[in-house]
């Protein structure tokens, strides 16, 4: 049995800071941001238990997870350039 937190660990709670204490302005790009650096490190796990993990089912689930996830990265990347093309205010 897996014991499940009861609390964010202390970098997603300084994040979650980070967006609480962003200015309208600024809100949008940081949370894409964040979006964009999680999208990323989930596809690296989810790659590596594809090639290199033990358990069989594990394995699957990853390769068959990890190209959604690349989808809704490349998703937000394009979020993220969508935002230099515009004119700032």
């Amino acid at each position: 049995m897996i014991a499940l937190p009861m609390q964010l660990d202390s970098d997603h709670a300084a994040k979650l800071e980070e967006l609480n204490k962003a200015t309208v302005k600024d809100f949008d790009e940081k949370y894409i941001d964040q979006q964009t650096d999680a999208h990323e490190n989930a596809l690296n796990l989810l790659n590596d238990q594809a090639q290199n993990g033990t358990n069989a089912t594990l394995k699957n689930f990853a390769a068959a997870t990890a190209p959604k996830v690349q989808m809704h990265l490349e998703m937000a990347k394009k979020l993220d350039k969508s935002d230099v093309d515009e004119p700032k205010q």
